[in-house]
C-alpha cells in the first residue's frame, strides 16, 4: 500500500483539478472518482489488511465531501458494518461486487469462496445501507444451462441496482487459457498457425469450444440475458455520449462565437450598404467602424477555440450571453432609422468591449494553468 499521506495528497489533487475545471463536475460541484482495484476492501480473513484499510477510510472523511466515489469490493463487507459505514462516510456510494453466479456448483468450480445464501444476505444489507450496487455476473460457467442463466438475471436484478454481464472467457495466465480449446473468428476450432481473434475477447460471445453453445448461439444467449438486466454499461454509454456532446460543444465554442458574429455583421453590413440614402455620413462611418471592430473580435475568437474549450463553464455562458446581446444589437443595424443612432453605437461598442474583457480573462486563466509551478 502507498503511504497514508499519499492517499490524502491524491484526494487533494483531484479537488484542485475539479476546481480548475479540468474534471467534469455536476451543477452542484460534485465529480465522480473510480477507486483503482488495489484499494478495494480485502476479505475479512485478511485481518491485518482489513484493519489498515478501515483506518485509512476513516482518514478520508472530510477530504471527499464533493466526490461520488465508486469502487470494487467484496460482498462480504455486508457482514462488516464498521467497514461498510466507514466507506459510506468517505463518500463511497457505488460498489461493484463480484456476484458471478447464484449456482453453488459454479461458484465451487471457479474457486469462489462464497455461498449463494450468504451473498443474498450481504446484498440485502448493502442495499439497505443505500449503496448503489453493481452486480458483476459471469454466464456460461461449467454447470450453467440456459434456464439457470435466465433465472440468474431474475435474481440479480432483484438484489442490485445495476449489473454487468460477461460470458466465460479464457484469459492469459489462467488455467482456462490452456484448458479451453480456442475458436477462430468463424467459430471453428483454431487451426495450427492461426492467431486467436483477440477482438472477440469481449465477454459477449464464446471464444472457446463448448458443447452446449456455438459462438453464434452464445452471442444470442448473451443478448437474451443482457436484455433482462439494468446494464451499467448502458448507463455509462449515455453518460459518455452526454460528456462527448458537451466537450464537442465547448471545444468549438470559439469558432461558433466567431462565426456567429461574422454572419451577423455581414448581414448588417450588407443591409446598411444597400440603403440608397444613408441617414448621415456619421451613420456610414459608424457602420464602417463597428464592422472593423466586430471583424477583429470574430478573428480573435476564432483563434481561441482551445483556451475557450478549457475555460470555466460560467465564463463560457457569460460570453455566449454577451454575444447574443451583441447580435441582437447588430440585427437592429439593418433598420434604416437606427443606422446613425449615437445610442446604438455606444451600446454596440460597450458590448464589444465587455466581450474583449471576458476573452482576456480566458487568456489570463489559460496562461496561469500552463505556467510551471516553482518549488
Amino acid at each position: 500500500m502507498i503511504p497514508r499521506e499519499t492517499e490524502i495528497k491524491r484526494l487533494h489533487q483531484l479537488q484542485e483539478l475539479a476546481s480548475e475545471g479540468l474534471l467534469h463536475t455536476s451543477r452542484n460541484g460534485r465529480f465522480n472518482v473510480f477507486i483503482s482495484d488495489d484499494l478495494h476492501t480485502p476479505p475479512l480473513r485478511a485481518v491485518k489488511f482489513r484493519n489498515e484499510r478501515l483506518e485509512r477510510l476513516k482518514n478520508w472523511k472530510g477530504h471527499t465531501d464533493n466526490m461520488y466515489m465508486i469502487c470494487q469490493a467484496r460482498a462480504e463487507i455486508g457482514q462488516d458494518p464498521e467497514l461498510a459505514t466507514a466507506m459510506a462516510e468517505a463518500n463511497i456510494k457505488m460498489l461493484y461486487l463480484g456476484v458471478e453466479s447464484n449456482n453453488a456448483e459454479n461458484l465451487l468450480a471457479v474457486n469462489k469462496r462464497q455461498e449463494p445464501g450468504q451473498m443474498e444476505q450481504d446484498l440485502l444489507t448493502l442495499n439497505a445501507m443505500e449503496f448503489s450496487v453493481v452486480a458483476m455476473t459471469i454466464i456460461g460457467l461449467p454447470f450453467d444451462r440456459e434456464e439457470d442463466i435466465m433465472n440468474l438475471a431474475d435474481w440479480v436484478t432483484q438484489h442490485s441496482r445495476y449489473q454487468t454481464a460477461n460470458l466465460l472467457t479464457p484469459l492469459p495466465a489462467t488455467s482456462n487459457w490452456t484448458d479451453l480449446k480456442p475458436l477462430n473468428e468463424d467459430g471453428e476450432l483454431l487451426r495450427e498457425g492461426e492467431v486467436r481473434p483477440y477482438h472477440l475477447y469481449t465477454g459477449r460471445q464464446f471464444v472457446h469450444y463448448d458443447k452446449r453453445w456455438t459462438m453464434q448461439e452464445s452471442r444470442e444467449l448473451f443478448d437474451r440475458y443482457s436484455d433482462k438486466l439494468v446494464s451499467i454499461d448502458n448507463l455509462y454509454g449515455r453518460i459518455f455520449r452526454i460528456l462527448r456532446s458537451y466537450k464537442l460543444r465547448v471545444a468549438t465554442t470559439g469558432n461558433e462565437l466567431g462565426d456567429s458574429i461574422s454572419s451577423r455583421i455581414a448581414e448588417a453590413s450588407h443591409n446598411m450598404q444597400s440603403l440608397a440614402d444613408p441617414v448621415s455620413v456619421a451613420g456610414k462611418e459608424f457602420g464602417q467602424n463597428i464592422s472593423q471592430r466586430v471583424d477583429e473580435l470574430a478573428e480573435t475568437l476564432r483563434g481561441m477555440s482551445q483556451p475557450l474549450a478549457n475555460a470555466q463553464r460560467d465564463l463560457i455562458d457569460n460570453i455566449n450571453l454577451k454575444v447574443n446581446e451583441l447580435t441582437d444589437s447588430l440585427r437592429s443595424m439593418s433598420d434604416p432609422v437606427s443606422v446613425g443612432s449615437k445610442d446604438l453605437a455606444d451600446n454596440v461598442s460597450a458590448k464589444i468591449t465587455e466581450i474583449y474583457d471576458m476573452v482576456n480573462r480566458v487568456v489570463v486563466e489559460s496562461s496561469s494553468r500552463r505556467r510551471p509551478v516553482k518549488e
